[in-house]
């Protein structure tokens, strides 16, 4: 159960083009906020990330702290990002902290698996947002041998039918995606970074629009909605400050719930006793069964265009058989031309 749970949780953030109407350009309070870089450069990040989860009354938090060098050169249509992973920790739920230079066993493997996506190659639109994964069907062959050695971590051997189940569960969330769909599906922070580039608002009014998302998970089809607003603006101190809010709309995420995952999950191969229990739970309680929020608030250098500060928090909490489960995840984010 907790497994097909994670899974819904996990495919539901992606991105799309808002369906909206423009702003006026005449308004006295009418902004922007253009990607003021050359058509080649470097682009340096930093991102935190800190997972909080409560399952059962126990909570399990766990976080990390990674440094990123992108180097970016112009296309006809956006830019082609080489995406390096410079350094990196990670801080599991027992308090272990694993970096590049850490020795044990799990260190090791840990550093394998960030390795298959240490460097990689990005197409973006004109604000950086990642379109396409380059060579992505390699890069998910490298990544599914590893998804094998964990299955044989400190000298495990599962039994062939586990390893089928696991292996083709897998091959059904993440084999079929598209470059496109890998890309939204693995560079989600660059996203959220991406976002407010090259917006265009009138300061203090909401810019809301319903809009549709492919869910990598089955190629699903989710409306939501999401709302833009420019909040503060400080020529003098060459800042502004801009608020994101994402949520899907009820209905559509209620027939991803109720309706497609049992019957993606089947096709998956997933246990039909765990496919049962789901759909008898979400039946006996049809209301908050599961939903999933963002919000992001960003401090943006109004001369660039760039990203000085910016978090985003999602939000997701479960709700079945008389137990709730919630996740909280936090983005910290940084971009600069300077190292």
């Amino acid at each position: 159960m907790r497994l097909l749970l994670s899974i819904a949780a996990s495919a539901l953030f992606a991105t799309s083009a808002l369906a909206i109407d423009l702003p006026d350009p005449k308004s006295p309070n009418y902004r922007e906020l253009p990607l003021n870089i050359a058509d080649k450069g470097t682009i340096y990040q930093t991102i935190k990330t800190s997972k909080t989860e409560v399952r059962d009354g126990k909570t399990k938090v766990t976080s990390s702290h990674s440094r990123y060098r992108n180097d970016f050169t112009a296309t006809d249509a956006g830019y082609k990002v080489k995406k390096t992973l410079v350094a990196f920790t990670v801080t599991g739920a027992d308090g272990q902290t694993i970096d590049q230079n850490a020795k044990t066993p799990e260190a090791i493997f840990l550093k394998t698996l960030t390795g298959a996506f240490a460097e990689l190659t990005y197409i973006g639109d004109e604000g950086l947002a990642p379109q396409r994964l380059e060579d992505w069907p390699n890069l998910w062959k490298s990544t599914r041998a590893l998804i094998g050695a964990t299955l044989r971590a400190d000298g495990k051997t599962p039994t062939p039918e586990t390893e089928a189940q696991v292996m083709g569960m897998m091959d059904k969330m993440f084999g079929n995606l598209t470059p496109e769909q890998a890309a939204q599906t693995f560079l989600q922070p660059d996203t959220m970074i991406a976002m407010p580039h090259n917006l265009a608002l009138e300061i203090n009014k909401p810019l809301s629009a319903d809009s549709e998302i492919i869910v990598p998970l089955g190629n699903y089809p989710l409306t939501v909605s999401e709302t833009f607003v420019i909040t503060h603006w400080n020529a003098a101190g060459n800042t502004a400050q801009v608020t994101y809010d994402y949520r899907p709309q009820p209905e559509s995420l209620k027939a991803f719930m109720y309706e497609f995952l049992p019957k993606f999950l089947k096709d998956a191969g997933a246990p039909a006793a765990a496919i049962a229990e789901m759909e008898a739970a979400m039946k006996a309680n049809p209301g908050n069964v599961f939903d999933i929020s963002t919000h992001c608030d960003y401090d943006m250098a109004i001369d660039t265009g760039l990203v000085r500060q910016g978090k985003c928090t999602r939000i997701t909490t479960v709700s079945l058989m008389g137990q709730s489960s919630s996740k909280t995840e936090i983005y910290d984010f940084t971009e600069s031309f300077v190292p």
